[in-house]
């Protein structure tokens, strides 16, 4: 990836369901090999599903990915789909946005990624870090787009105020729009804070906002949550009461649900997918929910369902966690 390229000079606008490539690393799957993602990517790039959101945070997900990509080439070339990386989060607890380093991380995600350009790239969970470390990445972002090496850039995190004040800093500061932001666990069920929260983001410039989490880090589903899940008890406590009545009522899974209310999202909604089921549901979902959108009807069912799960979800409970969480500790470099 020495010399950059002339990359696509045409809007960067998302198709209503990516796929999340956390999926594709040992973070997530023990044994990535028994997961089948050259099938799983061809196939979304078919039916549409043509983004995918990865990050050299999520272990060996972009070198999987890039070679996957690379062995589909002649079916899938590289214009046909949408690559979106991040940098900036090293582990846990170490984060870098210095100029030098984010050039340094993009120009290996390159090279993982087995590509000449980004569609995009973020930096990762930017309400660990200060303004001015944002302000320090989006410099050198800007330096990359101008040299051919990405198209779009812009943050991803989960703390909507601190997002919204950093992209409002990014425009006031150094002149440019946040042209992408990335929210996860804020268009669902349990919270639709993102809501609220888009207008302002796209009055301060932001052009594509990805809603990611559709099932809230696995709150919204039959299952118990993780262990380490942030939530409070209580919520964890109403997530599974919520599963039973939307089983016995309605005789659906809470997830499925929940999957159709977050593609109902004004924007893009990113799904992890570890096999060709959970893509074909998500597609399915993603079709249900654009016919009733285009035709206006048949969206009345969901809707009351919708409402009734959302009055047991939404109340008392505390919608959402602090992030940074507590006691967390950032270490030096």
């Amino acid at each position: 990836m020495g010399n950059p390229i002339k990359v696509p000079d045409s809007s960067l606008i998302l198709p209503p369901l990516m796929i999340g490539g956390a999926v594709f690393s040992y973070h997530y799957n023990q044994d990535v090999s028994k997961v089948h993602t050259e099938a799983i990517l061809s196939q979304a790039i078919s039916s549409g599903a043509n983004a995918f959101d990865t990050s050299p945070y999520y272990g060996d997900s972009e070198t999987v990915m890039g070679e996957a990509l690379h062995n589909l080439r002649s079916k899938h070339p590289r214009e046909s789909y949408f690559l979106i990386t991040k940098c900036g989060r090293k582990s846990f607890d170490v984060f870098d946005y210095s100029p030098s380093w984010i050039r340094q991380s993009v120009m290996r995600s390159l090279q993982r990624l087995r590509t000449d350009y980004l569609d995009a790239v973020l930096l990762h969970d930017a309400e660990f870090t200060s303004v001015g470390e944002v302000l320090a990445g989006v410099s050198e972002f800007v330096k990359l787009r101008e040299e051919g090496y990405v198209r779009a850039f812009g943050l991803s995190g989960y703390t909507l105020s601190t997002l919204l004040s950093y992209v409002q800093a990014v425009k006031e500061q150094l002149g440019v729009s946040t042209e992408v932001l990335f929210s996860y666990c804020h268009y669902n069920l349990q919270n639709d804070s993102l809501a609220q929260y888009a207008p302002k983001f796209r009055a301060s410039g932001v052009e594509s906002i990805i809603n990611g989490s559709p099932l809230s880090m696995g709150l919204l589903r039959a299952e118990p949550a993780p262990e380490w899940h942030p939530a409070s008890p209580g919520l964890k406590a109403a997530c599974i009461s919520t599963s039973r009545h939307v089983e016995s009522v309605y005789g659906q899974k809470l997830a499925d649900v929940a999957l159709r209310y977050s593609l109902g999202f004004e924007g893009t909604t990113c799904v992890g997918c570890s096999t060709l089921q959970e893509l074909e549901a998500a597609l399915e979902a993603r079709d249900a929910v654009l016919a009733y959108k285009k035709s206006g009807k048949g969206g009345e069912v969901d809707g009351r369902i919708f409402e009734d799960l959302r009055s047991i979800l939404v109340g008392d409970h505390e919608m959402a966690w602090p992030v940074p969480p507590p006691g967390w500790v950032r270490k030096a470099q």
